[in-house]
């Protein structure tokens, strides 16, 4: 999902810091102040770390700051692995098929995809093998009880953790 805002962050303001503590320049301070005696908001300057931090919890990637057309966009996920990642990972077809089996059902046993997708126990263990490899999944357990998990969230966005904010590296 986008939330498109009209107009540029402040001067005094960059994407990468609204990760962390920072000023608010509020556009309209009679609005904002309205708003913060509603108790719409808060406090100021706190929204966009409240956004990451819920985002964590959630186990879904952080959203996503950037200016584009002369609009600030804010991206968030419901779920990280969209049609565009699935297309930028360079998966097969089965293993693009498994993918929407995994979204449904959350887990895959090598026999389940070996039927689902009609495939050998090579190709089965090679297809399986590659989405560990790209993050897509993880093996959960060992023997004839394991099967494969998909992963809750991905790195998709400089952010998730990564980077760290001038408090945290002596900056």
């Amino acid at each position: 999902m986008e939330v498109w805002n009209p107009g540029k962050l402040p001067n005094t303001l960059t994407l990468d810091s609204l990760r962390y503590d920072h000023p608010s320049v509020p556009r309209n301070p009679l609005i904002a102040e309205a708003l913060y005696l509603t108790r719409y908001i808060e406090r100021v300057g706190s929204g966009t770390q409240t956004m990451i931090e819920l985002c964590k919890d959630a186990e879904l990637p952080e959203p996503q700051f950037e200016h584009r057309d002369g609009f600030f966009v804010v991206t968030l996920w419901r779920d990280w692995l969209t049609d565009k990642v699935i297309a930028e990972l360079g998966l097969n077809e089965r293993q693009k098929r498994a993918v929407v089996y995994l979204k449904t059902k959350g887990f895959i046993t090598n026999t389940e995809y070996q039927t689902l997708l009609g495939t050998s126990r090579a190709t089965t263990k090679r297809d399986l093998e590659g989405l560990a490899t790209k993050r897509i999944i993880r093996l959960v357990g060992s023997g004839r009880g394991s099967h494969y998990e998909l992963l809750k969230k991905r790195h998709i966005n400089g952010s998730n953790g990564s980077k760290r904010g001038p408090s945290e590296n002596g900056s």
